[in-house]
């Protein structure tokens, strides 16, 4: 089991597709994002502890509004993520903390979606491969 994942810890749909969950070639997790208040949330940091066992990203908040009224400003909503694959399971810890000098009520969304395609289909070059066929001497 490998997992190929952004630095927020989301696996997106971007560039050649390849991020994924991965178990015996097939991907089981070809979409997967975190949302807090519907949007998607700022980095401030990420890492991959020495021994690739544990994946972590510390998130935040954007500005919160209703019109040109901002309710939860900024970086008022912390998120640490953590990420281990242990088992054949992929487990996720997210540790959610306000920094507001008030109570806050957010949302915090998880998108996700499955293709379950085969590790080959995934790896695919894009474009025309070039064969030469030309005679060998």
């Amino acid at each position: 089991m490998f997992a190929v994942f952004d630095r927020l810890g989301d696996i997106e749909l971007v560039g050649r597709g390849e991020d994924g969950i991965f178990f015996d070639g097939t991907r089981f997790l070809s979409h997967l994002a975190l949302y807090i208040g519907n949007q998607r949330p700022l980095l401030l940091s990420s890492t991959v502890r020495e021994d690739n066992s544990i994946f972590t990203a510390d998130l935040t908040n954007v500005d919160i509004a209703h019109g040109d009224h901002v309710l939860i400003p900024r970086g008022t909503v912390h998120v640490t993520r953590s990420k281990t694959l242990w088992r054949g399971a992929c487990y996720e810890q997210l540790r959610i903390s306000s920094y507001g000098l008030s109570p806050v009520s957010i949302s915090i969304t998880m998108q996700f979606d499955s293709d379950f395609a085969d590790l080959f289909e995934v790896r695919v070059p894009i474009g025309p491969v070039e064969v030469n066929t030309g005679n060998l001497k």
